[in-house]
């Protein structure tokens, strides 16, 4: 068997694939893996903070999350940090609204795949053991798989895309050191420093130590999508 791996960058649509992982690992699908650690019940996306305001105003338990320029929308529940949501005692058994400028964005552009994923480097690690096990199940003489790294221009989702990448053909000597590798390429990313340097609320330190470290979970982050509905759901695996 074939696999083809393709890595692209930015706000563009890919090619039909297999499989399709996005990747937006500072912040929002950091924000997806931490949500869906403290309970969250279903992840919807969205493009469009106006759709988002509507959804919650057709249910008022509604929990919205988001960013313009990495800044809090006025209105919503949460801005984009990890941080915040790992901690907020609201979340548990709730559905949480995301529009988000890199990771929302590309994953509705790149709904063309037998199954799509989105992924931080929080969760990549599962990710990729489970497209391993996908390929080993595969009848196809070719299995393609995109890799989106969804910020134009930044090297912590092309870390990402690399790790993975790696994992999932078994090219991977130690995973210890690979791991690190990742988490030390996001830390010296240059869309990392004002974490460190400025350390507000919209850009906590506390966010890069939850989007910078791999971990080992027990579920995938999987995209479903009927017409304009698109939502993300946890799906249980073994790996």
């Amino acid at each position: 068997m074939k696999v083809e791996i393709n890595i692209s960058q930015g706000h563009k649509p890919v090619k039909d694939a297999d499989v399709n992982v996005i990747i937006d690992v500072l912040r929002a699908f950091s924000v997806t893996f931490e949500a869906i650690n403290n309970g969250v019940n279903k992840i919807i996306l969205t493009g469009d903070e106006n759709e988002a305001f509507l959804i919650k105003k057709e249910n008022p338990t509604v929990l919205l999350s988001g960013e313009v320029g990495g800044l809090k929308i006025p209105g919503f529940d949460f801005g984009n940090s990890p941080d915040e949501i790992a901690n907020s005692e609201e979340l548990p058994g709730k559905t949480l609204v995301q529009k988000t400028t890199n990771g929302v964005t590309v994953t509705l552009l790149c709904l063309n795949a037998s199954q799509v994923f989105v992924t931080g480097l929080s969760n990549a690690y599962t990710t990729a053991k489970y497209i391993r096990k996908l390929i080993a199940a595969s009848q196809s003489e070719t299995v393609l798989i995109n890799l989106v790294a969804s910020h134009p221009d930044a090297d912590e989702d092309l870390a990402c895309a690399d790790y993975m990448k790696g994992l999932i053909l078994g090219s991977v000597l130690c995973e210890t050191g690979w791991n690190e590798l990742a988490a030390n390429r996001v830390i010296r990313a240059e869309a990392s420093l004002k974490y460190f340097s400025d350390n507000t609320q919209e850009f906590s330190v506390l966010d890069i130590l939850r989007c910078a470290l791999p971990k080992k979970s027990n579920f995938v982050m999987q995209v479903l999508h009927s017409g304009k509905k698109v939502k993300v759901v946890k799906q249980e695996v073994e790996v």
